[in-house]
């Protein structure tokens, strides 16, 4: 005979109960391992790069820094590396690096007991920020930190990137000795996972290498590049290429510093080669190093305009990316050429360009770097046994590179000085005698159809002996803001000296110009000065048509206004 026993139903209170545990067991678990915020952070992380997609900046970075503000700092151990990923959404975006900076330094230096792993990270991460905004004595200091917890963490992988990554900030700076010693030092840090060995080998061959170039040591710079094939093995193919472009990019700057161009010639092919058919972006910055490598090769080869073509394509990668002293070394690889070409127009314009990146990067002209810096990495860590002779030796070193390299406010007073004395008049700001020697030579070498007036104040030493020095300053000011303002854009005015001037002319004949120059003498001469001074000029107009020494023949014609009662313009 069969038999069921009756059923026995769980009353519904202790139903309900368990459900309940059960519900906050598992929030819990959802709470403690951040999930929630994970969710927050992936959102915001989405919605910026959209936004950025569609240059929708602002609201990127307030995405950003909305998302990471909803974030408990009790929950930063769990949720750092997704923080970052978000925050690279904007690092690139114009003041994002400041959200950046402002979000992870919050996190650095929270009330919560970070993990040895979370600060590692954080840390590490806010020096490569540091180093993007220029402010090398931070990115050093994190740096340090970050390879000091690198060997509490026993992480030999991390410890020796970070030496490179240290190497990187001193080849920024001129510092290549130490540059050196350190990556050397990273080659004796035991990596046991082979494809972590190959990838930090390979990137301290491709920064020993830049340093050697550097240096001038081109022997070197090739021999350490042919390095990289010893740790093919153990790299992806894609990574590797990487590599080999870099590679091969250094090597073809060596062969030009060895004025061996069709060595160099050879291996820009090949990296051109490798970057056509690359897949992959591990270093970003491999197109610029290849345009800055190709203006190099073409300057070497005395091809100017193409070496200046590729120089600004290089130049207008690194605006773009925000590097600062790649875009200050192509600025002057730029200006070097302009200056050889005698093209004042274009070195004037981009002399101001260097100005304005010296004076809009504060941060790289802090004159106590130097010392901090050396400070910093002999004192606080024994990555670096120096001797007291080689520290003294680095601090003045670094004082050196960062005020005449970095541009400290002594560089930026220099740079105006140069360009008021080497190209333009201190006192009226227009081009002076050596660029009109430089510019005068390159109108005849053309035979351009130009014309140049000579220009002289009449009696004016009368003037400054009577009203003063002061006074014939403004004189001379004055006389020369009707002359620029009377001309065309196109026209060129300089101080040929004390009170003459002189004004080279394109694309009209003699007699245009005579009128042209009478006109400007009628308003000089009845322009009212203090004290009702009376002030002329006298003029004299030569075309290269008429005379192939056109200086002497405009000097000849100013001579003869002179004689003719002054206040005068004189052409044939």
């Amino acid at each position: 005979m069969n038999f069921r026993l009756p059923k026995k139903r769980l009353p519904k209170k202790i139903i309900f109960i368990c459900i309940i545990l059960i519900s906050i067991i598992l929030f819990i678990k959802y709470d403690q391992n951040g999930l929630k915020e994970r969710e927050i952070i992936n959102k915001g992380k989405y919605m910026s790069e959209s936004l950025v997609a569609d240059k929708e900046y602002d609201e990127a970075k307030k995405v950003v820094k909305t998302s990471f503000e909803s974030i408990p700092e009790k929950k930063y151990n769990k949720v750092y590396n997704e923080v970052w990923d978000m925050l690279k959404t904007i690092s690139y975006v114009p003041d994002g690096t400041k959200i950046v900076i402002d979000s992870l330094e919050k996190m650095r230096e929270s009330d919560v007991k970070l993990s040895d792993e979370c600060r590692f990270n954080i840390e590490k991460r806010l020096a490569s920020v540091y180093i993007m905004d220029n402010n090398y004595s931070k990115a050093v200091d994190l740096t340090v930190k970050s390879i000091k917890l690198a060997e509490k963490l026993g992480n030999n992988y991390e410890k020796a990137r970070l030496d490179v990554d240290l190497a990187s900030i001193f080849l920024k700076i001129g510092g290549y000795e130490t540059g050196e010693k350190l990556i050397k030092d990273s080659f004796k840090i035991d990596i046991d996972e082979g494809e972590k060995n190959g990838m930090v080998r390979l990137y301290a061959i491709i920064n020993l290498a830049e340093i050697y170039v550097e240096e001038g040591e081109y022997d070197k710079a090739i021999e350490i590049s042919s390095r990289i094939k010893d740790y093919k093995k153990f790299v992806n193919t894609d990574n590797y290429n990487d590599f080999d472009i870099m590679a091969s990019i250094m090597q073809s700057n060596a062969y030009v510093g060895k004025n061996n161009i069709q060595k160099a010639k050879t291996f820009l092919e090949k990296a051109d080669y490798l970057i056509k058919s690359d897949r992959t972006v591990y270093i970003l910055d491999k197109d610029m190093y290849y345009y800055m490598a190709m203006g190099n090769l073409e300057y070497k080869s005395e091809n100017y305009n193409s070496a200046i073509d590729n120089y600004k394509k290089s130049l207008e990668i690194s605006t773009k990316r925000k590097l600062t002293q790649e875009k200050i070394k192509n600025l002057n690889k730029i200006l070097n050429i302009y200056e050889k070409q005698g093209n004042i127009e274009s070195l004037n314009e981009y002399q101001k360009m260097l100005i304005n990146e010296y004076k809009e990067n504060k941060s790289i002209r802090d004159s106590e770097t130097s010392f901090y810096i050396i400070d910093k990495v002999s004192n606080e860590s024994k990555l670096f046994e120096k001797t007291k002779k080689e520290i003294k030796y680095y601090k003045i070193l670094f004082t050196v590179i960062l005020i005449a390299i970095l541009g400290s406010t002594f560089l930026y007073n220099r740079l105006k000085y140069f360009k008021a004395q080497n190209l333009h008049d201190g006192l009226t700001n227009v081009y002076n005698r050596k660029s009109f020697d430089i510019m005068y030579e390159k109108y005849r070498e053309k035979d351009d159809n130009f014309a140049l007036v000579m220009i002289d104040i009449d009696n004016f030493k009368l003037i400054n002996d009577n009203y003063g020095h002061k006074f014939g300053d403004t004189v001379i000011k004055g006389i020369t803001n009707t002359i620029c303002v009377m001309l065309e854009q196109d026209d060129k005015v300089f101080r040929y000296g004390g009170e003459e001037f002189s004004v080279l002319i394109r694309n009209k004949s003699g007699e245009e110009v005579a009128d042209i120059i009478d006109s400007i003498r009628v308003a000089i001469a009845n322009k009212k000065w203090n004290d009702d001074v009376t002030v002329t000029i006298s003029a004299g107009v030569a075309h290269i048509s008429d005379s192939k020494d056109v200086l002497e023949e405009a000097d000849k014609n100013l001579y003869k206004a002179k004689q003719l009662g002054r206040n005068k313009v004189v052409y044939k």
